[in-house]
């Protein structure tokens, strides 16, 4: 799915295997230009842009293993240097990026870790687990909108404290502090988020649960406790993919019968619009500035 930074939505980024292995390529969609900027021979599966769209970001793998650390290199093409300083090698965890704070999460023979680097500075170590631990959002590559919110207030964390690996709880924390803003558990059954408001200042999570016994979408907000049911009124799974850019709506994929249906949700009335697609399976889908949706 090719995916972009809510700042910079015209900077795209995307993986594909146009040149016989998987490697991450750009593309400008305001000029049309597109480039491969991985050439690695194992092969490169995430990639993502930074908040500004001036650098392309990826994962790379050195011999097969899945093991390895976060590389960047300028959106136009220019040298290629590791992201972060002071994180050690180790498995991917997930990552996120909001202006000014960068969150990524390794795992290693020793456990699972998570850092933060705020202004451009190093990497710090933020909290170290024996458990499960990871930097929030979904596991595709791109753009994680579950990780950080818009302004980089919050930093939302998925973790298997106490043993149950099978039902994630999540927790929020001060990236900057690593003080603790919410925790949220539902004993035996599993929270994922989604997507954090796309506006800046504006604390609400779009949260995955399975309260009803399928997983459907609410909204949380860490800071004052809120929590908001949506009453969609669709047989299946509902998940939210993305929001609108005013945070007006959230951009829903209601799963039936092994195919996905996409609607927008509006926030304020509960009003469901269907999206029009082809029928079918959908990975991943996102809304550009103007509306539009864009789906895999």
């Amino acid at each position: 799915m090719p995916d972009w930074s809510p700042g910079a939505p015209d900077r795209v980024v995307y993986e594909s295997t146009e040149s016989g292995v998987w490697q991450v390529h750009c593309w400008d969609v305001a000029s049309g230009a597109r480039r491969q900027v991985t050439d690695h021979p194992v092969g490169v599966v995430a990639g993502s842009v930074t908040p500004d769209g001036a650098d392309v970001l990826w994962w790379q793998d050195e011999t097969g293993d899945e093991s390895g650390q976060w590389y960047v290199a300028p959106f136009a093409g220019g040298d290629v240097r590791p992201l972060l300083d002071g994180i050690p090698q180790g498995w991917n965890e997930g990552f996120a990026q909001a202006p000014g704070v960068v969150a990524a999460s390794v795992s290693d023979r020793g456990g699972f870790a998570v850092y933060v680097a705020v202004d451009g500075g190093p990497a710090k170590e933020l909290f170290r687990s024996a458990d499960w631990l990871r930097v929030s959002g979904p596991d595709d590559a791109g753009y994680n909108r579950g990780g950080l919110s818009a302004d980089g207030s919050f930093l939302c964390l998925q973790h298997c404290e106490g043993g149950d690996m099978l039902h994630p709880a999540l927790r929020v924390v001060d990236p900057r502090t690593s003080a603790v803003v919410a925790d949220l558990r539902d004993d035996g059954k599993s929270l994922a988020t989604a997507a954090w408001s796309p506006v800046a200042g504006d604390g609400r999570l779009a949260v995955i649960h399975e309260r009803s016994g399928e997983e459907a979408t609410a909204i949380w907000e860490p800071a004052t406790g809120s929590w908001t049911d949506l009453p969609i009124g669709l047989p299946g799974l509902v998940v939210a993919y993305d929001w609108w850019p005013d945070a007006s709506a959230l951009l829903l994929a209601n799963l039936v019968e092994g195919r996905h249906r996409l609607y927008r949700y509006e926030l304020a009335t509960g009003e469901l619009t269907p999206i029009e697609h082809p029928d079918g399976q959908i990975s991943a889908a996102r809304v550009r500035p103007d509306g539009a949706v864009w789906l895999h």
